[in-house]
């Protein structure tokens, strides 16, 4: 039980619940969250404890991948669609590191090959970084046919898949395991960064689409 000193100069009893996140007035019979009863005692904001921050997600140990036109599954199991034509990153281990400092790095080319916005499919796909042996990294493009096989680089497993539309449009799909098991931070679209701007339709398609 907590005790406030009231606005009108009395003593209000405040039950706080485990958490902190809400109140009940054993006086009054009122009740409401942490926030409300920080606003009406201000004076004893500081006696009030903090509520507990929302948890970060937690990566999945499952796949993330990006196929089709495309449709993308990050390390968060969080499904979205590319909206944006263009070289998009994919991946990145350390996220944030530089160029020098990159252990892993995959960038992804979609281009708009429909009259929809909708119609977007990776052309070319290249992986570089200290994990990558080869010199100048791997190169992967829909005029350039590969067996598709998984290749292991530090504990991540990467597969590229050639596709193609029922009207013949060729795309890359892209499967990725291990990301869970990975202990650096990772970055990219499938890995911990932000899609949002990456899902959003350009406004020029929109405006094309339209007409």
């Amino acid at each position: 039980m907590k005790s406030f000193a009231g606005h009108t100069g009395g003593t209000i009893h405040v039950q706080l619940s485990a958490d902190g996140s809400s109140w009940y007035d054993a006086g009054t019979s009122a009740f409401g969250n942490a926030t409300e009863v920080s606003t009406a005692f201000a004076p004893a904001i500081g006696q009030l404890p903090t509520p507990a921050p929302t948890p970060a997600p937690t990566p999945a140990m499952g796949m993330v991948s990006a196929a089709g036109d495309p449709h993308l599954v990050n390390q968060y199991g969080q499904r979205f669609d590319l909206g944006q034509a263009g070289v998009h990153v994919l991946l990145h281990i350390p996220k944030g590191a530089r160029p020098k400092a990159t252990y892993f790095h995959v960038a992804a080319d979609a281009q708009r090959l429909g009259n929809t916005c909708a119609d977007l499919y990776f052309q070319n796909i290249n992986i570089t970084g200290k994990w990558v042996k080869m010199r100048g990294g791997l190169q992967f493009s829909v005029n350039a046919k590969t067996r598709a096989k998984w290749m292991h680089f530090g504990r991540i497993q990467l597969k590229v898949v050639h596709g193609h539309t029922i009207d013949e449009k060729k795309y890359l799909n892209i499967f990725v395991k291990g990301i869970g098991k990975e202990r650096l931070p990772v970055g990219g679209l499938l890995g911990g960064d932000d899609h949002t701007l990456a899902a959003k339709v350009s406004e020029d398609c929109k405006r094309t689409t339209w007409l």
